[in-house]
This record gives structure tokens, sequence and C-alpha cells, in this order.
């Protein structure tokens, strides 16, 4: 296996800039391991650490910025890994109530009937302040009603 070069700063910032393919290795073997570390530090997921990890590489890859030092680098891998992972436990949130709501049906039904007892106690107020309206309000309400 080939040695991979070291850059100082200002060159490593210059190729990144430029899109230069020859860094990424060096890029690869600089921050993987921290990434991956880092992102499994969060999820425990060791596959989902290690994807966020080269995901976060190919971000920097495909839309390249200058970037005024290498700590505003390693900031910028480290935020792109950050919220990958927040985002990757976002989803597993969601997929965990969706997977509980349909385990569930009967948490289902019952939710809807909680939901309609709520919609018709509403309604019942509304019919009952609308009975107390001066009978010309009433008119006007019940043919705007019967227009929809």
């Amino acid at each position: 296996m080939p040695a991979i070069t070291t850059y100082d700063e200002q060159e490593l910032l210059t190729r990144i800039a430029e899109r230069d393919a020859g860094v990424y290795p060096y890029l690869h073997d600089t921050f993987y391991n921290a990434l991956v570390y880092f992102s499994f530090s969060m999820i425990q997921d060791q596959q989902q650490a290690e994807d966020i990890a080269i995901d976060s590489l190919v971000k920097l890859w495909q839309s390249p910025a200058r970037f005024e030092s290498a700590g505003k680098l390693r900031g910028y891998l480290f935020t792109l890994a950050r919220n990958a992972s927040l985002n990757h436990l976002k989803h597993l949130k969601v997929r965990e109530r969706s997977e509980q709501a349909l385990s569930d049906p009967e948490a289902m039904i019952d939710a809807r009937l909680e939901s309609l007892l709520v919609e018709s106690d509403l309604l019942r107020l509304i019919y009952q302040e609308i009975a107390r309206l001066p009978e010309s309000y009433r008119r006007w309400w019940s043919y705007c009603t019967c227009r929809t």
C-alpha cells in the first residue's frame, strides 16, 4: 500500500477547493476513524456510523468550499456527521412509532375514537352558540353551511 502524502494546512485547503482527487486518501486517513467514532457515540450503530463518516467525506468532495483553516474544515466535517447522526436517530423514532401504531390496531382505534369524541363535543358547543344568535344570523349561518 503506498504511503499517504501529508500536506501543510494551506496546500490541503487549496487542493480541497480545487477538487484535487489526490488529497482524498489523506482526508480519509485523517478524518474517517474520528468521524466513525463520533457518529457511533451518538447512534450506537457501527455500520451506520461508518456510512455517515463516508457520506460526510463525500459531501465535502461534492461541494468543496474554501476553508479558512484546517480547524474549520474539521468542524465542517463533524457538523455533517452530527447532522446525519441526528437525522438517523429521528428516522429511527419515526419508524418505531409507525411500527407501534401498526402493531397495535386497538390503540389506533382508541385514538380515532377519542378524536371523534372531541370533535363531536366541539360541534355540540358550536351549535349551542349558534342557537343563541339572533334569528337573522342563524339564517345566514344556515344559508352558508347549506352551500358547502
